[in-house]
C-alpha cells in the first residue's frame, strides 16, 4: 500500500522546492513547516478599466504538518510576517494555506 504521508514528507523536506515557514502557535511556541511559498502578484488592468484581481500569498504544505494552525495565526516566510486568512485542503494529504500582510 502507499504510504502518500511519507512520499509528501520527502517531497516537502528535500529542500529543492520547500521552504521553512514559521506559524506562531502560541507566546514563545513557533512551528517550523516546509511548504511550496507563492508570493502575490500585482494587479493588472486589462481592456481598458477592468482589473484582474491579484493572486493572494500562498504557502502549500502537507496537510500533516500544520494540524495545530489555526486562522488569524501569524506566520513568517522570508523575513515578512503575515497572517493564516484560511487553509484549504486540496486532497492527497495537501492544503494552501492563504496569507494576508
Amino acid at each position: 500500500m502507499i504510504d502518500l504521508d511519507a512520499d509528501l514528507s520527502s517531497i516537502f523536506s528535500a529542500g529543492d522546492f520547500s521552504e521553512c515557514a514559521t506559524f506562531t502557535i502560541a507566546a514563545g511556541d513557533e512551528l517550523c513547516v516546509d511548504g511550496i511559498f507563492t508570493d502575490a502578484t500585482d494587479e493588472v488592468r486589462q481592456f481598458g478599466e477592468v482589473v484582474i484581481e491579484a493572486m493572494k500569498p500562498t504557502l502549500m504544505v502537507q496537510t500533516s504538518a500544520i494540524t495545530t494552525v489555526r486562522n488569524k495565526m501569524a506566520v513568517e516566510v522570508r523575513s515578512t510576517t503575515y497572517q493564516v486568512e484560511r487553509v484549504e485542503k486540496v486532497g492527497q494529504g495537501m492544503s494552501v494555506v492563504y496569507l494576508k500582510t
